[in-house]
Formats: C-alpha cells, structure tokens, sequence
C-alpha cells in the first residue's frame, strides 16, 4: 500500500502542464524579454541554492513528508500567483520565482530520500534502482502527456493551463497527509541541537572513503547535471528562434519526456551489464559528437532529433549517478546531503543560464554547441584518465 501511495504521489506531481512552456509563458503572455526570461530562471537557481540545506535539514530533522508538505504548499501559492500576476510587472514574478525556489527545495532530495528509507525499512533497499527506475519510467510518460495538452491548450487560454496545475497541486497536499503515516521518525536526530555535533554526524554521514574522491565525484556530478536541467529548459528558446509555435514546442518536450521514460530502463539494463561507470562515458562521449553535428546549419527535422538526443542520453546518466550517491550515505542526514548536491548543482545552473541568456542574445546557438561538443570531449578524456588512476570507483 505504501508503495503505491509513493507512487501515486510521484505521478501526480509529474502532471506538469507549464513544462516546456514556462519560459514562453512569461515572454509571450507576461510580456518579458527573452533575457529578463532566463533571469527570472538564474534567480530561481541562486535562491534554491541558498534554500536547499536548511530544507534538507528540516526534512531529517522534523520529518520528510513535513518537508513534502510544506513544498507542495509553497508550489500551490506560486502557481497561483503566476495565473494572478499582472504583466510586465517583474516583481511579481520575482515573489512567485520565490516560492517556487523555496517550494522545489522541499522537494529535492526529500522525495528519493523517502523511497529509500521505505525500501530500508523493509531491507529492499537493493531494490532501489529498479523500482525508482520504474516510477521515474511512468513519471516520465505521465510529464510527457502533460507536456503536450499544456502546449495545445496554451494557444487557447494559459488559464487552462494554470487553473487545473494549481488543483492537481490541491490535491497533492492531501496525499502526502495520508502518506505521512508510514514515515520513519529518528528521535535520535531531533535531540541533536549542537552545530558542531551535527556537522560532525553529518561528515560521517558519508561511507565512502576517501571522502575527498566522493566530494569531488559529486562535484562533477552537479556540474553536469546543472547544465543539463539549463539546456533542457532552453530548448524552448532555440525552438522559438526557429519560429516553431506553442503546439510544436510542448510535443517537442512531451516527445523528449516520453523517449526519457525508457532512458531510466536503460540505465538499469546497462548498469547490469556493463556497470555504471564504462555507461557513463560511453554517453558523455555520444554527447560530444551530438552536439558537434547539431553546430552545423542542418535541417531543422534533424535538428529536433539531435536535440531529443542530448536530452535523451543526461537521464542514463542522472540515475546511474543516483544510485551511487544513495548507497554510499546513511540515513540519519540522507535528505541534507541529497539537498547539498541539488544546492552544488542549483549554483552551476544559475550561471549557466546567465551565460547561455548572454550566448544566444549576442551571438547563436549553433557557437553553443561548438563549446559544448569541446567541452564533453574534454569531460571523457579527463573521465577516462579519472578511471585509470581510481580503479575502485
């Protein structure tokens, strides 16, 4: 029943009808420029970094579906304040990207965290990454399904869109009420007040050693997850730059979310089959050479299937690297560590989004892809030298 309950709660927050669209959203019905579009986003990614180890801290401290709870209300008002603000009135836009950094940093690493500590309880823990796969596979078609009725009904009114978002988020509220009862309580941390102490159970907190290799494996990690989470999301501008409208644009998205789906059973496949880390550079690698063909002035329908590469390959990646994070800490501060990597990758992503706003209005996106295709060059290169000299990672 729990598991169900988890997975229904999963499904429910992936009906996001502004995925793929938000962007345009705020350009075409909030009447922003495209720069003051991507950095309302570079906000949004610099106070989730600041928000995300106190809210990890909470969720440890007085419980991971309180944490889920206060970001499902957080998110509610947000929504609400999007659908009411008038437009070209930045500073409303401001409070809801408030909100919705504080709100999203309740989520991060409180919901995987969850799951684990569920299947720990039971002794499945082994079974993480093959039932996380499976909910992140069904999230996926579900955000997919969603992407693509929010893109056709925001050419009717982007009421349609907001109004059943800022239910369906109603709703959540009291899922998460009756999937509260099946949280673990740890007593012993909410007797812990000492900072010192805490920072000391925290560090040891983390069971791989050396610690430092561990830091700097996760570093990297966030690195190239925050550019990721960027250039999906910049789709929409590229896209756009193409003159490619709303409907177009969310089935892009809805097809990107649909094909990922089984990007998540895949990794699975072939983390048994090849292991983790040769699957790992073997898709940096493949991203090197999409994004070098993708800077070449080709055909826009070869375009879009490059395109749906790149966002393809990244969630291979993200659950190979989310299993190797999740076994290697214990529980008592799971969801504080989980949130120190969503913080580390919440900061790459705000500068990446400065940086390519700053690209695209000044030059194009085809120079983009130049520099990312050098850049995951140099990542397998130095990923391989990495392997070589650590041989028990």
């Amino acid at each position: 029943m729990k598991y169900r309950l988890y997975t229904l709660y999963r499904l429910l927050s992936s009906i996001l009808l502004t995925r793929g669209i938000f962007l345009l959203f705020l350009v075409q019905q909030k009447k922003l420029t495209i720069l003051q579009a991507t950095t309302c986003q570079s906000l949004y990614f610099i106070l989730i970094t600041f928000f995300e180890i106190p809210t990890g801290y909470i969720g440890d401290r007085f419980g991971k579906s309180r944490s889920l709870m206060f970001g499902c209300i957080l998110t509610f008002l947000q929504y609400v304040g999007l659908l009411l603000s008038p437009p070209k009135i930045i500073g409303y836009i401001y409070v809801c990207v408030f909100f919705e950094a504080l709100g999203n940093s309740f989520f991060s690493g409180t919901e995987s965290a969850f799951l684990y500590e569920l299947l720990e309880k039971d002794s499945n823990e082994k079974e993480y990454l093959d039932l996380n796969s499976k909910i992140m596979f069904l999230s996926s078609i579900v955000i997919s399904l969603s992407i693509f009725i929010g893109g056709y009904v925001s050419e009717v009114s982007w009421n349609y869109v907001y109004i059943p978002t800022i239910i369906i988020r109603f709703i959540l509220i009291i899922v998460v009420l009756k999937l509260s009862r099946y949280e673990i309580r740890n007593n012993d941390i909410n007797k812990r007040e000492n900072l010192n102490t805490s920072f000391y159970l925290l560090k040891n907190s983390i069971t791989y050693t050396p610690i430092y290799i561990y830091i700097l494996i996760i570093t990297s990690i966030c690195l190239l997850d925050g550019f990721f989470q960027t250039y999906f999301n910049f789709n929409q501008i590229i896209l756009n730059s193409f003159f490619v409208n709303n409907r177009w644009i969310s089935l892009f998205f809805s097809i990107m979310y649909f094909t990922g789906s089984f990007a998540y059973l895949l990794g699975n496949v072939m983390h048994k089959k090849i292991g983790s880390k040769k699957s790992i550079l073997f898709c940096i690698f493949i991203l090197s050479i999409f994004y070098f063909l993708m800077s070449f002035n080709i055909d826009i329908k070869f375009f879009i299937v490059l395109s749906v590469g790149v966002c393809f390959i990244p969630e291979i990646i993200y659950i190979l690297t989310d299993i190797f994070i999740q076994k290697n800490i214990k529980s008592d501060f799971r969801a504080t560590i989980l949130s120190i990597v969503s913080l580390i990758t919440s900061f790459f992503a705000s500068a990446y989004y400065l940086v390519l706003g700053n690209i695209f209005n000044n030059f194009n996106h085809f120079i983009m892809e130049k520099i990312f295709s050098i850049c995951f060059l140099v990542i397998f290169i130095l990923g391989v030298l990495f392997m070589k000299k650590y041989k028990g990672i």
